[in-house]
């Protein structure tokens, strides 16, 4: 039987070179804490101004709304401003005649010229009369009691008399009617009569 022959000591050495330069480590994963430090730096001042330009267009973002806003508001108020220039020159040209040579009833004719002119532009903006009548049943979201007077013919916790009208824009209440109820209520088993509110809160 024919023997291997042993292997030479120098082929052994340099297997273990090949080896030994196999597991060394790359020069690309090295960790360099500078390096590494350096990046975190960037990363960190790339982040500080993207927030610093968030910022900043979030404050021209409420700069412009506020200024959009105030616009809006301006020409709101012009509108309602010039839809009630036509009222005005109208009590102008009332208060000009001549009274000397003016009636009563020319004066009051000029002044229901006016209310009406009013009206008009106030109604242009969804501005109404609440329609309240004698006789109808006291509502107080609708009506504000100024007194208990009875009325011919009004029964109890019914309105006897107005003594102001109110208005309301869109469905919002501006101010209630102000009217006089018949004392007592419509049911006097289970309703207290209407507060009674002072003139001199207005």
């Amino acid at each position: 039987m024919k023997k291997r022959a042993p292997k030479e000591p120098e082929a052994d050495i340099r297997e273990e070179e090949e080896l030994t330069e196999e597991v060394e480590p790359q020069d690309e994963l090295e960790y360099d804490p500078v390096d590494h430090l350096a990046q975190l730096e960037q990363e960190r001042d790339e982040a500080l101004e993207k927030y610093r330009r968030a910022l900043a267009d979030f404050q021209n973002f409420q700069r412009r709304a506020l200024q959009n806003e105030q616009q809006a508001r301006e020409q709101g108020i012009a509108g309602v401003v010039h839809s009630l220039l036509p009222a005005l020159d109208h009590f102008q040209l009332a208060l000009d005649q001549d009274l000397s040579q003016t009636t009563v009833e020319q004066f009051a004719q000029g002044m229901g010229i006016v209310r009406d002119e009013l009206g008009k532009a106030l109604r242009l903006h969804n501005l109404s009369r609440l329609e309240v009548k004698v006789g109808d049943l006291f509502d107080p979201t609708l009506h504000e009691a100024v007194a208990h007077v009875p009325g011919e013919g009004i029964e109890p916790g019914h309105i006897s008399n107005i003594t102001q009208h109110g208005y309301k824009l869109g469905e919002r209440v501006l101010r209630a009617t102000k009217v006089t109820v018949a004392p007592g209520t419509a049911d006097d088993d289970d309703q207290d009569e209407p507060d009674i509110v002072s003139e001199d809160q207005d």
